[in-house]
């Protein structure tokens, strides 16, 4: 009899499927969660950090060589002020004053930038402000009895005006870093370009993927579904074929 094969390959399916589901289940969870992350970037980029926890950005010098390099993704957490301390590594928004020349013309351009250092300073003044201070990798590893003001960064608005570094200016502090993953990140921005496209790509695929595995799945039920059916009796196991 083909009973107790038609049994065992029934019980196999059964284990089959659970496990499909179970994969399918974290396939799309990792693929939503990833996509709301790219939408929630794109439109609230300064909300994100709260929203999901974490948020990843790009070393985009060698400041900090010695622990990452340029290219490294490094993921901060929202900053907590009151536990923030000295040692710290931080991620924050300032403007940079940097140099084009347009034939013998050299102009003075104030562009923003996100930066990653060390904490180096807290300080609080007679008015209760609180303001910080950072420092790049080899200034901050010098001994402290050496510190210079020229070993701290300088901060400076939209105007080119020098600024204090406060909390408003402060993204994250930095709880891990995944080596060159940056040069990915970059590499699709430099071929896809805008943001906006890349996620309408990403729902696109989304969308074409479910309605092929839907149709996929209801055309393979209907070519290999099974067509026996098992009876169980109290001592005897009989199958009947449609």
């Amino acid at each position: 009899m083909k009973s107790i094969n038609e049994i065992s390959r029934s019980n196999l399916n059964k284990k089959k499927n659970v496990w499909r589901k179970v994969f399918s289940f974290i396939s799309w969870f990792f693929i939503v969660l990833g996509g709301s992350y790219l939408i929630f970037d794109a439109f609230l980029p300064d909300r994100t950090v709260h929203a999901f926890g974490l948020k990843a950005y790009v070393v985009q010098s060698e400041s900090m060589v010695g622990i990452y390099d340029k290219g490294d993704a490094v993921f901060v957490s929202a900053p907590r002020f009151s536990t923030l301390k000295v040692g710290d590594i931080i991620t924050y928004r300032t403007y940079i004053k940097t140099q084009t020349v347009d034939g013998t013309i050299v102009s003075v351009v104030i562009v923003p930038f996100i930066n990653t250092h060390y904490l180096a300073e807290i300080n609080v003044d007679e008015n209760g402000l609180t303001s910080y201070k950072t420092m790049p990798y080899d200034n901050f590893h010098t001994d402290v009895s050496e510190w210079k003001e020229s070993f701290f960064d300088r901060y400076y608005d939209k105007t080119g005006k020098e600024i204090l570094l406060q909390k408003e200016s402060i993204l994250g502090k930095v709880q891990f870093s995944i080596p060159n993953v940056g040069y990915i990140g970059e590499f699709f921005e430099n071929i896809l370009g805008d943001r906006i496209f890349v996620i309408l790509i990403i729902v696109d695929w989304i969308i074409y993927t479910s309605i092929f595995d839907i149709l996929w799945n209801d055309y393979r039920e209907s070519m290999f579904s099974d067509e026996t059916i098992v009876i169980k009796g109290e001592n005897t196991v009989e199958s009947d074929e449609i």
